[in-house]
């Protein structure tokens, strides 16, 4: 089971990265919208609360978050950028 939740996160973190690639190239984030992104950012957040509090540190799961956490803070900083 362990080497399931490590696939499913490598493939779920990975999901933020092609986007926060072209937000640095491109310098800007316009085409995205701001509620997805604020959704997004509020549901990690959320789970990353509840994931903590109900099964503790869980590597597999705390490595997904941080990698989403990661890119969504390199697109909402290239979105809201003067």
């Amino acid at each position: 089971m362990n080497l399931i939740g490590w696939v499913g996160t490598i493939c779920l973190s990975l999901c933020g990265v092609p986007q926060a690639v072209a937000c640095l190239r491109q310098g800007h984030a316009h085409g995205l919208n701001t509620s997805m992104l604020i959704l997004w950012l509020t549901g990690e957040v959320c789970y990353l609360v509840a994931t903590i509090g109900e099964f503790g540190c869980v590597p597999w799961l705390l490595t997904n978050y941080g990698m989403n956490l990661l890119c969504l803070s390199i697109i909402l900083f290239y979105k809201w950028r003067p």
